[in-house]
């Protein structure tokens, strides 16, 4: 139900209450009640509402909706946007999250969506609410028509309308002591009202009973747009996170907390190298947000998506989702315990298993060991000069005692440096399997890519030094 009349009146109302008081010493407002709206942090409405169990998407049911909603497409859910949280605070503190429907095309041209979170009964309830946005040009954004899409604490028809706060702050264009509708001077939350309104109602009076907000017009509030400029990212970058809400929400949840504007600048690398990680493997990252979903977006999910990109960004390895795992996968129930599986697979030393022009061979075997038992072998084919100078002409590698995993070499290089030692270095990949327990129902593949170096002396191939790392 539209309330234009009641938008109508009640702003001429503040209006005229505005140019009559800003030549006053001091800010005043057009009610004598005053709220106040703020920006706040994902990690701040965290700490004040203790809510454990948020999800990324917001769904609701079909019979929530009335008979002629947009129920085929408003039903797949809502993306949240975690960037930026309005408050309104007063005795019983809202808090207004811009979402927007996974389908795009459910949205009106000036329409916006907000999900607010509201105490009743010592119980966080939530509330779904659309809106469209009148733009008046040269002043603030203002709303009408807003409705209540869902409510998880009743389906009761409640009509809604803006409160609109006027108050001179003496600083930018109200300087001269004359105020438009300018940001500093007015402020807007949306109440509930009688429905049928056709005349201005006191917006401190409402119907009570539902949650009055402060509308969230997406974007992110003012400390969230501080710190993304404080970045300096590149319109590339900017453009990739606006397009990946997932993960615009979760780099700025582990770092809005720096203590100042001017704290950024230590964690700007940082964050960039994140950001670059996620767009360099995006198909990787995506599956992620896939899996996520797979998983009725349980924060679990979100949390174990999250920790693995976090590794794999860490420990250089790739992954992939899979509903098959081998017979000797390792049984994991955590991102910290896949962690120190891995950290447990990785070399410790080189050792000779085998030396050429023993045994008459020309096969030298050299071990890159994990442990006593297991490891990856290097099988050198040498040609042997009549004054046992060794040329490798072949390369190839084998996994040695327990299996892992499973082994690839991708190809080798062998060349004779200028002192006259040889350089071989084998470049392939391991894939690890693992099996995920208790919640999870997919398995886990991970793939580590692993450049063996050795250094040989020529005269009898024995190992002058060697090294390896994992790309």
């Amino acid at each position: 139900m539209k309330n234009t009349a009641f938008f109508k009146g009640l702003l001429y109302a503040g209006i005229v209450l505005l140019f009559l008081n800003c030549d006053d010493e001091k800010p005043v407002t057009a009610h004598a009640h005053q709220t106040k709206n703020m920006a706040i942090s994902f990690s701040q409405f965290k700490k004040e509402t203790d809510i454990v169990d948020f999800q990324t998407v917001f769904r609701v049911k079909a019979s929530h909706f009335g008979e002629n909603a947009r129920t085929a497409g408003l039903t797949q859910g809502f993306v949240i946007d975690t960037t930026s949280i309005e408050k309104r605070s007063d005795s019983n503190p809202t808090y207004s999250f811009f979402v927007y429907p996974v389908n795009d095309k459910m949205a009106g041209e000036h329409e916006i969506f907000n999900l607010v979170y509201h105490k009743e009964n010592g119980k966080w309830e939530t509330s779904l609410f659309s809106a469209e946005i009148k733009v008046v040009e040269g002043s603030n954004t203002l709303y009408e028509n807003i409705k209540q899409v869902y409510s998880s604490r009743s389906t009761n028809v409640v009509c809604w309308g803006t409160e609109y706060k006027f108050h001179c702050t003496r600083t930018g264009p109200c300087a001269g002591g004359s105020c438009d509708l300018c940001n500093l001077c007015v402020s807007s939350s949306a109440i509930p009202v009688p429905c049928g309104t056709t005349e201005p109602e006191d917006p401190g009076t409402g119907t009570g009973g539902e949650p009055r907000f402060g509308i969230n017009p997406g974007g992110g509030g003012i400390p969230v747009k501080a710190f993304m400029t404080a970045l300096g990212l590149d319109l590339v970058q900017q453009g990739w996170l606006d397009a990946n809400p997932f993960f615009k929400a979760r780099l700025i949840e582990g770092y809005i907390d720096v203590p100042s504007i001017s704290a950024i600048v230590d964690i700007r690398d940082e964050f960039k190298a994140k950001l670059g990680f996620l767009m360099t493997n995006y198909e990787m990252c995506q599956s992620v947000v896939e899996y996520v979903i797979q998983q009725q977006y349980r924060q679990e999910a979100q949390q174990f998506g999250w920790e693995l990109i976090n590794l794999a960004m860490e420990d250089s390895f790739a992954f992939a989702f899979d509903d098959t795992v081998a017979e000797n996968a390792v049984p994991i129930n955590s991102v910290g315990q896949l962690g120190t599986s891995l950290n447990e697979l990785k070399f410790t030393y080189v050792a000779i298993d085998q030396l050429p022009n023993q045994r008459n061979t020309f096969i030298g075997s050299y071990k890159f060991r994990i442990n006593t038992i297991t490891g990856l072998k290097m099988n050198i084919k040498f040609s042997v000069s009549p004054q046992y100078h060794h040329t490798v002409t072949s390369v190839a590698t084998e996994q040695y005692g327990v299996s892992l995993g499973e082994w690839e070499q991708s190809h080798y290089e062998a060349e004779v440096l200028p002192n006259g030692n040889i350089r071989v270095e084998v470049v392939g990949s391991m894939k690890y399997d693992y099996s995920i327990d208790g919640w999870i129902t997919k398995g886990l593949k991970i793939f580590k890519g692993i450049r063996m170096i050795l250094i040989l002396n020529p005269a009898d191939a024995t190992v002058v030094s060697s090294s390896w790392n994992y790309n």
